[in-house]
């Protein structure tokens, strides 16, 4: 794992999307760095239990960027 990687290609897909607002892009990107954090880890990182984590990353979630 290499933390400055994972920064910088969140940064740049947050940059997409505030250009574009494709949120399936977005989305695609956080299903990315659950994979390579690991999806209990990145769910201690962001105060979220994992179950919900993976709903939220799952094609059946309805993620909002609001929340």
């Amino acid at each position: 794992e290499h933390p400055d990687e994972i920064e910088d290609f969140l940064a740049e897909n947050f940059a997409e999307y505030a250009r574009d607002g494709d949120s399936a892009a977005l989305l695609s990107a956080l299903r990315i760095i659950a994979r390579v954090k690991g999806v209990s880890r990145l769910a201690d990182d962001i105060g979220m239990s994992r179950q919900g984590l993976q709903k939220a990353l799952s094609g059946k979630g309805n993620p909002r960027l609001e929340s």
